[in-house]
This record gives C-alpha cells, structure tokens and sequence, in this order.
C-alpha cells in the first residue's frame, strides 16, 4: 500500500472511531500497531521491557486523546510526539530512585499549614465529585508525574491551557475535599 493511501485509510479510521465506531480504534491499532512498535523499538534501541512499557501507554494515551484530534491526516506526526512524551516519562521513572512516599513533601497549594492530608477515601470521593477532565489532568500530573508539557503533548493543547486548567481543577478539588468533610 503507498504512504498516501495508508495516511488516508488511517484518516478514515480515525474519523470513524470520532464518530463513534469503537471498532474503527481495533483496525487503527491492528494497522499501525508494528509501524509504532518499530518506532519505539528504534528510539529505544530494543531495550527489552521498555518497548513494551511504551508501547502500552502510547495506545492508551492514543485512545484517550484520538476523540479531540483534529488533523486525522497528521497522525504520524501527531503518535511520534506521543511516542517521544511516553518514552520520555517512562525512562525518567525507570532513573529515579525508589523513594518512599512518607519521605516526599507535600506541595504547598495542596496544604496549607496546619492542615492534615485528607484520607485516601475522601480524596477519591472527591475526585468523583468533579468533571471528568480535570480529575484525569490532575491524575496525569500528580500521579503519573508528567510535566505540563508531557501532559500538553498528550491531550493536544497549549501548555497555558494546561496550567489555567490545572489551576482550576485544584481549586474544584479543593473546595469538594473541604465542603463538609470534617476530617480533611
């Protein structure tokens, strides 16, 4: 098949998944699944476990991202940044020193002093509390470590938008974890 032809039959899977044809997501990934993997293969150099650790959240960071794309044309333009944000978070964990989390320090506009830490139970309830999209950028950034600009690259959106919305969604949090709970 020429490159032209498989740009717009990957284009056409991507407006038919947009449109609600989960099984268009299958075909893409069954189309492109051994063109991303060679990709990772060779900006990792086959480093066993780290291909396949990419390779997972590339499609996962695909599947929650591919609804808002917009140029179904540029997809491999578009995978290669998310390639090289996944490559780049995964081995910048696999540097780091284990560390315990007792040992980490809480940053200062989650706490204030003379706060205590809401319990694991009333932050999850929290976190159902708000939309959807800011519980999954405050998830990319607090949990999952990624930098504004990781998360930017992911989602597809400037990285002011990321930090206005980061913003808000920690204070949505916020004022959830502190309306009415007693034990925040």
């Amino acid at each position: 098949m020429s490159i032209e032809k498989e740009r717009i039959r990957t284009a056409l899977l991507i407006v038919r998944f947009q449109s609600g044809d989960d099984s268009a997501f299958d075909d893409l990934y069954s189309q492109r699944r051994d063109c991303v993997r060679g990709m990772v293969w060779r900006w990792t150099g086959g480093v066993p476990g780290v291909v396949d650790d990419v390779c997972q959240q590339v499609w996962l960071s695909v599947l929650r991202s591919l609804p808002a794309m917009k140029q179904p044309m540029a997809f491999d333009a578009w995978i290669g940044r998310i390639i090289r944000a996944e490559l780049a978070l995964i081995l910048r964990r696999r540097q780091r020193a284990a560390v315990p989390l007792d040992s980490i320090a809480e940053p200062e506009d989650v706490l204030r002093p003379g706060e205590q830490p809401p319990s694991w139970e009333v932050l999850q309830d929290a976190l159902k509390q708000i939309d959807h999209a800011s519980a999954e950028l405050l998830q990319m950034r607090f949990w999952q470590g990624r930098s504004y600009d990781q998360i930017a690259t992911t989602l597809g959106i400037p990285i002011g938008t990321v930090r206005s919305r980061l913003h808000y969604a920690k204070k949505t949090l916020r004022s959830h974890l502190t309306r009415g709970n007693d034990d925040v």
